[in-house]
């Protein structure tokens, strides 16, 4: 987002969300949009990114109290990319995927697994997470563009739950790529850093994956 033409794509973008949207405020210089109401973060993204803008979701506050957030990011050597992980309600966690590095014409299942140690080529990482339904730590399928594989998904989980699990890359049978899931800023808290052990920018990262 970086002139006037963003800016009325955005409220174009979000229009048909009607009464839906209470308050929206767009900041050119610092490339940020703060919506309130009562519209889902996912459908947000959804709307926006239809625009052809980038999206990266910095977080969500609740009756001003920031539900959480989290960030693993995979830095090679051949898969490199993020996922954001947004507290949108007591109940949900909206999950932003975006990972550079992937073959076409097959497959990668993504999930969170037990534990954030990687070591011996991930075989320490643990079982997928489960519960009594079931592993509800299996997100999903990436979709893929060339080699970049999107996933956009709100599933029942807390993000508090999820530090220190590790966010896992399944290809066929084995493991891929992994990457620990750390904690991250809160809303606008930090909005340039993926999280506080990190140099590299969210704008950087939706760039260069």
């Amino acid at each position: 987002m970086t002139c006037d033409s963003c800016v009325q794509s955005v409220k174009q973008a979000l229009a048909p969300f009607g009464d839906t949207i209470e308050s929206l405020e767009i900041k050119l210089d610092t490339r940020q949009v703060v919506v309130s109401g009562s519209v889902s973060t996912s459908d947000i993204v959804r709307a926006i990114r239809a625009a052809g803008l980038r999206v990266a979701v910095a977080g969500k506050s609740s009756s001003g109290s920031h539900l959480g957030s989290a960030v693993a990011q995979f830095v090679g050597p051949q898969v490199k990319g993020v996922i954001f992980f947004t507290q949108v309600t007591d109940e949900d966690c909206l999950i932003d995927v975006t990972l550079d590095g992937l073959q076409e014409n097959e497959e990668y299942l993504l999930a969170l697994h037990q534990w954030g140690d990687m070591s011996e080529n991930f075989k320490r990482v643990g079982n997928v997470l489960s519960d009594e339904k079931g592993e509800y730590g299996r997100i999903g399928t990436l979709s893929l563009t060339n080699t970049t594989g999107k996933l956009n998904k709100t599933v029942s989980a807390n993000v508090d739950f999820l530090y220190g699990r590790s966010a896992c890359l399944h290809n066929k049978d084995s493991i891929v790529a992994a990457a620990m899931v750390v904690r991250s800023a809160g809303v606008f808290q930090n909005t340039k850093r993926i999280c506080a052990c990190d140099g590299t920018s969210i704008w950087e990262a939706q760039s260069t994956i």
